[in-house]
């Protein structure tokens, strides 16, 4: 799940000015802080990490306690990353349904020289167009779907 920039911003002050002295704790601080400029960083990770720094003794309790609290994420939050990551998928399946349709328009050129006039090729080519028009049309509805709900979400943020 992704994680706000002021969000992390805090905890990465507060959990450096702890670690002072640690050199080895605050490289490993810098890789997560390159992970999340990246977009790699997600909250559960982070997580991991600053419970790792508190049972090894370099980052205190109390500190742990409360850039863990800075990390809760609230249920709007997490539904919009979930919306984020559902058209992330839906571009990425509709890319690679793209490349399968240019293959299979590869393959059937090929067929058309080999059976031009075959019954049974022609049966096979509709029933694979039919289900290749199918496909695009449940992936287009969830995409709009989708992404109906997120302008929504966001409209009623931004009021």
């Amino acid at each position: 799940m992704p994680i706000e920039p002021r969000t992390l911003a805090a905890v990465f002050t507060q959990v450096a000015r702890c670690l002072e002295g640690h050199d080895l704790a605050l490289e490993t601080l810098d890789d997560y802080r390159a992970d999340a400029a990246a977009g790699l960083l997600t909250v559960d990770r982070l997580r991991g990490f600053l419970q790792g720094l508190s049972a090894a003794g370099a980052l205190p309790y109390e500190d742990y306690c409360e850039v863990d609290a800075m990390l809760d994420v609230g249920p709007r939050t997490a539904l919009l990353a979930m919306h984020v990551d559902l058209i992330r998928g839906l571009d990425t399946d509709l890319g690679v349904r793209r490349a399968a349709s240019c293959a299979m328009g590869y393959l059937q050129a090929l067929l058309d020289i080999q059976s031009i006039n075959s019954d049974s090729y022609r049966a096979h080519r509709e029933e694979i167009q039919k289900l290749e028009q199918e496909r695009l049309e449940e992936l287009t509805s969830l995409r709009l779907l989708t992404a109906a709900h997120v302008g929504a979400s966001t409209a009623k943020r931004s009021q």
